[in-house]
């Protein structure tokens, strides 16, 4: 600081150093810088906290809502907050076991049906196949036509009986598997010789492309054959061309793979997506008139998985479809 004496051309010069001179404004503005990053500090905290408080549930609840979308009915929320949130969490565990319950009883009807209908169906069929053996005498050329559409319509529903139970049996966890080393060309060719006469009358050839006559997989020689069954039949009756239908292995990390390829209308990615789920067909022009429950795919994935292996599909719309599966070598 400096001031003039008065008379006189001079000045008086005091000193007093700088930190002295600003100690107190250097220690507020500390303060404030302390205190403005201890609120920082603690804002962020209970935000974080906050945000774990809320989202945390809503995180919980996404969860149980993805679970239920993959048919997950036995999974529960637990949600703890004492609030609105865990009363909602409560509700949803309420929705879910209605939802299991619902569709125990549709599954426990659904097999008393199925089990229930299996018996007269096939009385009609013996009978039936009796009639128009000429067991009870000549039947007459129209009498005849009107048996064989009674006949079609009856093997219809017997395949629809037997898939029901398949399923029901699959949901229960009763379906019987006895995994043991089969051999598989001899597997198939016994299918494809059961399906010669209806890939005769659409024109189509079936090549099997036989890896070598000991190759074996790990399966249960009947179900293995009810898959390959239902996979070639359904690429004869979705045929819309004459053509063929070819069947190989390859052997890839211990696993048989075998692919069933066909030149027929081919399938639209959000429907192959769609094609292993229960009661699934593909609906277009040219699929509406074709027979069909729509559980023989389902069914063959179920077999599949049981015996430890994999199936899948990949087609392109207009060149054909090939269905592959995988079970471990023998």
């Amino acid at each position: 600081a400096a001031a003039p004496v008065g008379g006189i051309k001079w000045f008086l010069i005091s000193e007093w150093p700088w930190r002295d001179a600003f100690s107190v404004v250097e220690t507020l503005i500390r303060g404030t810088l302390v205190i403005i990053v201890a609120a920082l500090s603690l804002i962020m905290i209970l935000s974080l906290f906050m945000a774990r408080w809320v989202v945390k549930p809503v995180e919980i609840l996404g969860k149980g809502a993805d679970e239920i979308s993959k048919g997950n009915l036995d999974y529960r929320i637990n949600i703890k907050t004492g609030d609105e949130l865990e009363k909602l969490g409560s509700r949803f565990n309420k929705m879910i076991k209605v939802l299991k319950e619902n569709q125990e009883l549709r599954d426990e009807f659904v097999f008393i049906a199925a089990h229930e209908l299996r018996t007269p169906v096939t009385v009609i069929n013996w009978y039936l196949e009796m009639i128009l053996n000429g067991n009870f005498g000549k039947v007459e050329r129209e009498m005849k036509k009107a048996l064989d559409t009674v006949d079609s319509s009856n093997r219809r529903l017997i395949k629809l009986v037997q898939d029901l139970l398949e399923v029901a049996r699959s949901e229960a966890g009763k379906m019987e598997i006895k995994v043991e080393p089969v051999l598989i060309g001899d597997n198939i060719k016994e299918v494809l010789k059961g399906l010669e006469r209806l890939a005769a009358e659409k024109k189509i050839q079936l090549i099997y492309q036989e890896l070598d006559k000991t190759t074996k997989a790990m399966a249960d020689a009947f179900k293995l054959k009810e898959v390959i069954s239902n996979l070639v039949d359904n690429a004869i009756k979705y045929a819309i061309k004459p053509g063929k239908i070819t069947i190989n292995h390859e052997i890839k990390d211990n696993f048989l793979i075998t692919n069933i390829k066909d030149e027929g209308m081919g399938i639209s990615d959000d429907n192959i997506k769609k094609l292993f789920t229960k009661f699934f067909r593909v609906k277009n022009r040219e699929t509406q008139d074709i027979e069909g429950t729509g559980l023989g795919l389902f069914i063959c994935k179920e077999i599949v998985e049981r015996m430890k292996g994999k199936i899948w599909a990949k087609s392109q719309l207009g060149k054909g479809s090939t269905f592959s599966f995988s079970l471990p070598s023998a």
